[in-house]
């Protein structure tokens, strides 16, 4: 029966992985298939869950979230924020037990790269063409740019450890698969204009250069080259220079409204989910900064007990490199996904599904080591 379970646990993987950067439906349908599939191991395997790493931060985050949710004046919202949690933490175990083979997991890694690279394909012949499948389109904020910043995002999480792969990869027909899927999701991120997405590629690539391969910075002005040529990548980057413009003036307004927020509400916050309450519940509104979001709805006591999550996190990373070339590419990912998430909300969304079924990767490599 373990082994039916672990089953519906990888499909539950394959179908997230599929849906990882084109369709966040898809994404929480394989996170429930997988979650059914784990549920009875809670009970058979219970001793060695309890053996997992950030266990005990992860569950005092959860506790401190569901106090706020406990004291706030819509706990609705905190109950909904809190499964939307569930399900993106939820990875990280259906990744620690559903792969047991080092093979199984570089399948799942190269099916998480080719899947993106078909997107971008399809997305460039959309924007090229005019090319539709079943009329399925993806636009941006601009009707003359498809590709949108969900897309965006995820692209950019996922090219720092497709450039890994392709740098250590010793097998040439790999090297020569991985390079044009960098440069086909390299092509899709310019096209969605996704500016902290363009942050988080560079800074993980700094990362890269850092840890192991000083050659991999020399992507880095290859990258920002291309992203003058485009015209319209070009004017997002030269609008990021100026305050007054309309999305920057926003994110400010919305950093000084979430330090209104933690000064009002400085312990417990206002909140799970309740910021946008202060906005008419509008859904899109948010702090445009993890800590800071965290710090506004769960209050400073759930803010300190995600940063002590997070530490522990990276930590264990940075102590469990090994020199593995995959592991490091996976840090490196992590690493400019902290940094976005100074600019943007990155906990929730396709990154935090991303971040932790990443974490959940590194936790299996470690594993498996010998």
């Amino acid at each position: 029966m373990e082994k039916i379970f672990q089953k519906i646990i990888l499909f539950g993987l394959v179908v997230y992985i599929i849906s990882a950067t084109s369709s966040t439906s898809g994404q929480a349908i394989g996170v429930i298939i997988g979650i059914i599939g784990f549920i009875p191991l809670l009970f058979i395997k219970k001793d060695e869950i309890k053996q997992v790493p950030f266990n005990l931060p992860i569950l005092c985050f959860f506790l401190t979230l569901i106090l706020s949710t406990i004291l706030s004046e819509e706990p609705g919202n905190g109950l909904k924020t809190i499964n939307s949690l569930i399900r993106r933490i939820g990875l990280y175990y259906l990744v620690i037990f559903g792969v047991k083979e080092l093979k199984t997991l570089n399948r799942l890694i190269y099916l998480l790269i080719i899947s993106a690279s078909i997107l971008a394909i399809y997305v460039f012949l959309q924007y090229s063409f005019g090319f539709s499948l079943f009329n399925i389109t993806f636009h941006g904020e601009e009707k003359s740019i498809y590709g949108n910043r969900a897309i965006g995002e995820a692209v950019g999480m996922i090219l720092p450890v497709a450039l890994c792969v392709f740098i250590f990869s010793k097998s040439f027909y790999k090297r020569l698969f991985f390079g044009f899927s960098i440069l086909t999701l390299s092509a899709l991120l310019l096209l969605t204009t996704t500016r902290g997405a363009y942050l988080h590629v560079i800074i993980a690539t700094i990362a890269l250069g850092i840890i192991k391969y000083k050659k991999a910075l020399f992507f880095i002005p290859v990258f920002i080259i291309l992203t003058f040529l485009f015209p319209m990548t070009k004017g997002r980057i030269i609008k990021t220079l100026d305050l007054d413009y309309p999305n920057n003036a926003y994110r400010i307004c919305m950093w000084k409204e979430g330090l209104e927020t933690i000064k009002k509400y400085p312990l417990f916050g206002i909140g799970p989910g309740c910021f946008k309450a202060k906005f008419n519940g509008d859904v899109s509104v948010h702090c445009y900064n993890n800590l800071l979001n965290i710090a506004a709805e769960g209050g400073l006591i759930s803010l300190f007990v995600y940063i002590l999550l997070l530490s522990s996190i990276f930590c264990y990373l940075f102590k469990n490199l090994n020199n593995d070339p995959l592991k490091i590419g996976i840090l490196a990912s992590l690493i400019g996904w902290f940094f976005y998430g100074m600019v943007d909300l990155t906990y929730m969304g396709r990154l935090g599904y991303l971040f932790w079924f990443l974490v959940g990767c590194f936790v299996v490599l470690k594993r498996n080591e010998g």
